[in-house]
C-alpha cells in the first residue's frame, strides 16, 4: 500500500489523531525552530486542543489538511523529508511509523513505548527525548538509507511475516 519513495522531499509530516497524546504541538515547535514546512494530516479528536494548540500556529509554512486516505498518505510520503511522531505517552504500536518507513521515509519519534520496536535508531530514523533533540535529529535524516527503511518493514512487519509468526504460535500450541 505504501510504495517506496526513492527521493526525499523537504516537508516535515505529521500523520495521526489531533490530540495532545500525539504531540502535534511538539511537531509544530520543531518545524518553527527549524524554519521548515510542516504538513499536519489527521482527524481532530480533541477540538479544544486543536483550537488552542494547533490552529493559532497555522500559516503558509504550517498547514493542516485534514484526514487523508492511503493515496493522500503516499502523496505526503513523496514530499517528506521525515515523519514527526512526537507522542507524549508510550505508543502501543505506531502503525504510521511502519507506513512511513515502508515508503522509505525516515521517522523522528519520541523514545516511548513501541517506537523503539518499530524504529531502529540511526538506521530507519531517530528516537529522541524532546523537541531540541528532534531538531538536531532532522539534520541527520540524510544519513538514513531510505531503502533500509523499506527493507526493515518488509522483513519485520509485512503480512507474510505476521502469517509466519501466527503459524509458529499455532504449531507450538498444537
Amino acid at each position: 500500500m505504501y510504495p517506496f519513495q526513492k527521493h526525499s522531499g523537504d516537508d516535515l509530516v505529521f500523520l495521526g489523531r489531533i490530540h495532545p497524546d500525539k504531540g502535534v504541538h511538539l511537531a509544530i515547535e520543531v518545524a518553527r525552530q527549524r524554519g521548515s514546512r510542516l504538513i499536519i494530516a489527521g482527524i481532530i479528536q480533541d477540538a479544544v486542543y486543536f483550537r488552542d494548540q494547533v490552529e493559532p500556529h497555522l500559516n503558509d509554512r504550517i498547514r493542516y489538511i485534514g484526514p487523508v486516505d492511503v493515496a493522500g498518505k503516499n502523496e505526503l510520503f513523496g514530499r517528506a523529508r521525515a515523519l514527526l511522531h512526537l507522542n507524549t505517552i508510550p505508543e502501543r504500536f505506531g502503525l504510521v511509523l511502519a507506513e512511513a518507513n515502508c515508503a522509505g521515509v525516515p521517522v523522528v519519534a519520541m523514545d516511548l513505548g513501541s517506537c523503539r520496536e518499530v524504529i531502529a535508531d540511526t538506521e530507519t530514523g531517530f528516537l529522541v527525548a524532546d523537541v531540541a533533540s528532534a531538531v538536531v535529529a532532522l539534520d541527520r535524516t540524510p544519513e538514513i538509507d531510505r531503502r533500509a527503511c523499506h527493507s526493515r518493514v518488509e522483513r519485520l512487519f509485512s503480512i507474510e511475516t505476521m502469517v509466519r509468526a501466527y503459524e509458529k504460535v499455532y504449531a507450538e500450541i498444537l
